[in-house]
């Protein structure tokens, strides 16, 4: 959480703040979700396999299952919004699987770019759900 404050706050925004924080700690809301797995993070670090231009340029194809695989492009989920892979890495087991936990492989029409064919105000054709995790080569 990022609290931003400013030369317009003063001593009663930052103790009322500090209040929230406080009842939030001692009465915690319940998950409405579990938690995500995570691997050990040295399954995390993956290897360098190419240079991360030479991936994202090069002949790709989309492929289910990635592992060994090296990727094209930068995969980030969110939340946390933190690349979980990068172009040039060679896929692991751990990560794809770590991927797949948090929703990786689907086409969330909220979270995508806006296309050509978006018109603001019209109801928009839900695309075909994504199977595949990454755009990898090799």
């Amino acid at each position: 959480m990022i609290c931003s404050l400013s030369y317009a706050d003063d001593n009663d925004a930052v103790e009322r703040l500090a209040a929230a924080f406080e009842a939030l700690a001692a009465d915690p809301p319940s998950p409405d979700r579990p938690a995500p797995a995570v691997p050990p993070l040295d399954e995390l670090n993956l290897e360098q396999a190419m240079p991360p231009r030479d991936a994202f340029f090069a002949k790709t194809q989309q492929v289910k299952d990635p592992v060994g695989r090296i990727s094209a492009e930068m995969i980030s989920p969110y939340p946390p919004g933190v690349p979980a892979v990068l172009p040039g890495e060679r896929f692991n087991a751990a990560v794809v699987e770590y991927l797949r936990g948090q929703g990786g492989g689907h086409d969330d029409p909220g979270r995508r770019r806006p296309r050509a064919g978006d018109v603001p105000g019209r109801p928009r054709v839900a695309p075909p759900r994504v199977t595949t995790v990454a755009r990898t080569i090799w």
